[in-house]
C-alpha cells in the first residue's frame, strides 16, 4: 500500500530547511552578512525546472547558465553558485551537504549570499531536496 505525497510536509520542510540553511551560513561565517531576496526568488524558480529536467529525463543545465541569467540582477557583482540535490534524510544532513560546499568561507566583508530550497514530495515519504546557494562579492572579488 502506497502513501500519497505529503505537499503539506513538503512546504514545511521547504521553509525550515531554508530557515537552517541561513542560520548556519550566518554562523559558519561569524560576521554579518545578507540574504539577496530577489536573486532567491529567482534561484526558487530554477529549483523547479531543475526538478522537472530530472523527472523527464533531460540534461541538466549547468550552473554557469543559471547563474548567467542573474547578471542583470547582480548589480556590478560576481556571483558565484550552484545547486545541490539528494533524497531527504534529515536536516542535520542538508546542512552538513551545505556547509562542505564552503560557499560560506567568500573573503570579502560584504559578501551577499542568495539561497533557495525547494522539496517535492512522492509516494511513501520520499522528498526530492533541492538547493541553490549562491554567493555575490564586489566585482573580481571572490
Amino acid at each position: 500500500m502506497y502513501t500519497d505525497p505529503d505537499y503539506g510536509k513538503a512546504r514545511e520542510l521547504e521553509v525550515d530547511l531554508l530557515d537552517k540553511v541561513k542560520v548556519s551560513i550566518r554562523g559558519w561565517r561569524r560576521s554579518h552578512c545578507s540574504f539577496n531576496a530577489d536573486i532567491s526568488s529567482r534561484l526558487r524558480h530554477f529549483l523547479e525546472e531543475l526538478e522537472e529536467s530530472k523527472q523527464d529525463g533531460l540534461t541538466l543545465k549547468s550552473s554557469e547558465e543559471y547563474l548567467r541569467s542573474l547578471i542583470g540582477m547582480s548589480r556590478g557583482k560576481t556571483i558565484f553558485g550552484f545547486p545541490l540535490h539528494f533524497g531527504y534524510t534529515n536536516v542535520k544532513d542538508v546542512l552538513d551537504r551545505v556547509e562542505m560546499t564552503s560557499i560560506h568561507q567568500s573573503k570579502h566583508p560584504d559578501a551577499e549570499f542568495a539561497a533557495a530550497v525547494k522539496v517535492f514530495p512522492y509516494e511513501c515519504g520520499v522528498y526530492s531536496v533541492w538547493v541553490f546557494l549562491c554567493a555575490l562579492s564586489p566585482d573580481h572579488f571572490i
